[in-house]
């Protein structure tokens, strides 16, 4: 099991329950850590941080963003890391950490990315919309559903997109 905690460090137990390693991030984490194919574990952080580890907990790279990283990452097929932060935008970075690209968005981005078969990456943001990303950043197209969305879209069985904004509604449109 991993987790982040308050004091900044995020944690590995193994079934038994006992601690399997503890690695430092720097700084409080609301994020969840999300594990790519090769076994790497990249989290975000409340300085602005994208850190990944290895499977060990050693530290392999960090990226810094401009604002708090709140949301959870998420890995596409290729490697991709998509994730958005309180910067206002949505980052494409490389298995490597190197940052592939940035999208813009007129609000915070609290929500975890989501990625369909096709490689549409699907997120929210406090400016009200629902982005619709290519894996290389460019915008496909956005949504406008009236309110903040921090939630993180659904995709449904049947290709359709479920999401919930911060007034309590519940939208579901096709990609």
């Amino acid at each position: 099991v991993l987790f982040a905690s308050v004091d900044g460090v995020l944690h590995a137990v193994r079934r038994d329950g006992s601690v399997a390693w503890d690695a430092t991030l720097g700084a409080s984490s609301d994020s969840g850590p999300a594990i790519a194919d090769d076994g790497t574990i990249v989290i975000g952080d409340d300085l602005g941080h994208v850190t990944a580890f290895d499977a060990s907990g050693q530290r392999r790279w960090q990226v810094t963003t401009g604002a708090d990283v709140r949301a959870t990452p998420a890995i596409a097929s290729d490697g991709t890391i998509v994730v958005g932060s309180d910067d206002r935008n949505v980052y494409g970075i490389a298995p490597d950490g190197t940052v592939r690209w940035r999208h813009a968005t007129g609000g915070r981005v609290r929500s975890s990315a989501r990625i369909d078969a096709a490689g549409h990456v699907y997120v929210g943001s406090q400016d009200d919309f629902v982005y619709v990303l290519g894996l290389d950043g460019t915008l496909v197209s956005r949504h406008n559903l009236g309110q903040n969305v921090d939630a993180t879209p659904l995709l449904a069985s049947d290709g359709r997109v479920v999401v919930g904004t911060d007034d309590g509604s519940l939208y579901s449109f096709s990609p």
